[in-house]
């Protein structure tokens, strides 16, 4: 684990992650969309990413569809962070 108190003074910049997810409907189709979105603290830079699709209201319950979605939306996010993050390095 991490030490907080150190990671703390290396780290320069801070942002906001927030995951927001929306459903429409209660049996089938039952609408989702699924927003990740950082924001830069006290700055102005902003990234998001989403995802919209459909299910039965019984598949969203039992599958791992949102769950599976957010997994994927964080990993996309992930990379353009380690890509934007290198880009700053140079």
């Amino acid at each position: 684990m991490r030490d907080s108190s150190a990671f703390a003074r290396t780290r320069k910049e801070w942002a906001s992650l927030s995951i927001c997810i929306w459903t429409v409907g209660s049996d089938y189709p039952v609408a989702y969309h699924i927003e990740i979105k950082i924001e830069q603290i006290g700055g102005s830079r902003t990234f998001e990413t989403a995802r919209l699709g459909y299910a039965s209201a019984e598949s969203l319950r039992s599958n791992r569809i949102i769950k599976d979605s957010i997994s994927d939306l964080m990993e996309e996010t992930a990379s353009v962070l380690f890509l934007v993050q290198g880009s700053q390095e140079k």
